[in-house]
């Protein structure tokens, strides 16, 4: 709803509305600013939505590129802080709140980023790195239940996903259940080859069992580069 209140347009909140040529201006910077961000010219992107939010302060979209933009420079307590203005203004943005968990898990605000992530998962139940990342975040609490919990659900969303997988089985390996650790483990190398510190462990799980073959491929695999 708009109104016009002493010869300028206003909305509902009798905040006055950007002018069309203005409004024109403001979006061609967030276009700009977005192209940058995503080419990795984060400090560019940054200072075109700093011009952008002079015209528009209350805009979802420049918070959130801004808070972007400093999260991609590892900027993880401004980061965090623009992430939380996103949510002040959409408070069911599950991405932001994904990212905040991400933020607050970066600087060790470990309570805060279970919060975060929980939400994030109730917003978007697909959402399955917010299910690794709770997981990894109740491994630094040493909550081994909970985060086994936690990449159950990261496999349940996705099965293929590798390091979910590997998660699981080094926690299965950390509490002896090792005929479990070894089927993650297995499904992780195969999933991705790659992970060299799920073959470490694969090959941990085999000189448990006395598997002293396997064992050894899989740490040679684990060194290869």
């Amino acid at each position: 709803y708009v109104a016009v209140s002493a010869g300028q347009i206003v909305d509902a909140t009798g905040r006055a509305l950007t002018a069309p040529k203005e409004r024109i201006q403001v979006y061609e910077l967030i276009f700009a600013a977005n192209f940058d961000s995503q080419n990795g010219r984060h400090t560019e992107s940054l200072r075109k939505l700093q011009q952008a939010e002079k015209t528009e302060p209350q805009s979802i979209t420049i918070q959130y590129l801004t808070a972007l933009n400093y999260y991609r420079l590892r900027d993880y307590g401004r980061a965090r802080e623009r992430f939380q203005t996103v949510l002040q203004l959409d408070p069911k943005n599950s991405l932001a709140t994904y990212y905040l968990g991400v933020c607050q898990l970066e600087t060790g605000s470990l309570d805060a980023a279970i919060a975060s992530f929980r939400q994030t998962l109730s917003l978007d139940p697909s959402n399955f790195v917010a299910a690794y990342n709770l997981g990894a975040t109740y491994t630094r609490q040493k909550r081994a239940d909970d985060a086994l919990a936690a990449f159950l659900e990261a496999t349940k969303i996705l099965p293929e996903y590798a390091e979910a997988h590997a998660a699981l089985g080094e926690l299965y390996l950390y509490q002896k259940r090792v005929d479990d650790a070894v089927r993650e483990l297995e499904k992780a190398v195969a999933l991705n080859p790659a992970l060299r510190r799920a073959h470490y462990q694969l090959g941990q799980a085999y000189t448990a069992l006395g598997l002293s073959e396997k064992a050894q491929r899989e740490l040679e695999l684990a060194k290869e580069p």
